[in-house]
């Protein structure tokens, strides 16, 4: 809770700014803000972090809705940087953040400071160009999906390893003696066909909506799917990011895919070196912002120069 700050202090703008940098206040981080828009050619600048320990803070339309109230009080005829840090979410709200940003910006760059995955690198591939330090990492675009588990405890997982779990489980059972057959049982998930089915469309979603924005952004030359096997390797969009499309090519949804990586499949990536003085300055802005959705109730955070909005849930009992 931010501390209350006396009629003596009133006077003293050395306490409020101690004052605000230890309750991590939007004053600690509105100055830095503005300070990266001057250092980007005045370009807008909206921050948007959640965190990766509670399964609400994944990306929704409930925050693209917020991201466009922010840009409707800012000059549309300029360029936009949306820096990001986020575990990912669902597939058509980071394809209806991509449209806002596009339709309230004369251009878009995401930047990422640490860590984009999933549905938030989608958020990336929607952009005219990535910014990315040395350590950020993009990563696999399969979508992420909160369920009930067998503790009665919510967990979120990547659709992918959902249905490869439940689908390795039931073959396993097909294979098995009956006595096995209760112990592979209990290891199953407590999800019914529908979901399973919806996992399997939120992959096809994903996978759509990357390579079509891809297509606009980045690969306009390329075809979006290999048209015949005997096409040279390569030429397709969906060849291309291969690596962001199927999990068995990094062996883990969180396997992180970074500037060189990315550099080499052919997207529009800058690197931001550690020399660099935006470096440090994106640095303090990330460490501010993270410090709240990782230290509070407040698990979502979006942010520009004039304006901050959060998301809370209540505290754990």
């Amino acid at each position: 809770m931010p501390k209350k700050i006396n009629a003596d202090n009133k006077n003293n703008p050395e306490i409020i700014s101690i004052l605000n940098e230890v309750s991590q206040n939007f004053p600690a981080r509105q100055n830095l803000l503005k300070e990266w828009s001057k250092l980007n050619s005045d370009r807008n600048v909206i921050t948007y972090f959640s965190s990766f320990m509670h399964p609400a803070a994944m990306i929704d339309d409930g925050d693209r809705d917020t991201i466009e109230g922010i840009l409707q009080g800012m000059d549309n005829t300029r360029e936009l940087d949306l820096i990001i840090s986020s575990p990912g979410g669902r597939p058509l709200s980071a394809e209806r953040i991509i449209n806002v940003c596009r339709t309230y910006s004369k251009g878009f760059r995401v930047i990422v400071p640490k860590l984009a995955k999933s549905a938030a690198t989608m958020i990336a591939f929607g952009a005219d160009s990535i910014l990315l330090g040395e350590s950020s990492e993009l990563g696999p675009v399969d979508p992420q999906i909160s369920y009930v588990d067998q503790t009665g405890k919510i967990v979120t997982r990547s659709a992918y390893a959902i249905v490869k779990g439940v689908e390795e489980i039931l073959e396993r059972i097909k294979n098995a003696g009956s006595g096995r057959v209760e112990g592979l049982l209990s290891l199953l998930p407590p999800v019914d066909q529908p979901f399973l089915e919806e996992c399997k469309i939120a992959q096809e979603l994903s996978k759509d909506i990357a390579i079509r924005y891809l297509k606009n952004t980045t690969f306009k030359n390329l075809p979006e799917k290999q048209k015949d096997k005997t096409d040279q390797k390569d030429q397709s969009i969906e060849e291309k990011i291969a690596k962001f499309l199927n999990p068995e090519e990094t062996f883990s949804h969180g396997r992180p895919i970074m500037y060189k990586e990315a550099k080499n499949i052919g997207l529009n990536v800058e690197l931001l070196k550690k020399e660099d003085e935006r470096w440090n300055l994106l640095l303090k802005i990330y460490t501010r912002s993270n410090f709240v959705v990782s230290n509070s109730n407040i698990i979502k955070l979006v942010e520009s120069p004039q304006s901050s909005f959060s998301a809370s849930v209540p505290p754990m009992s």
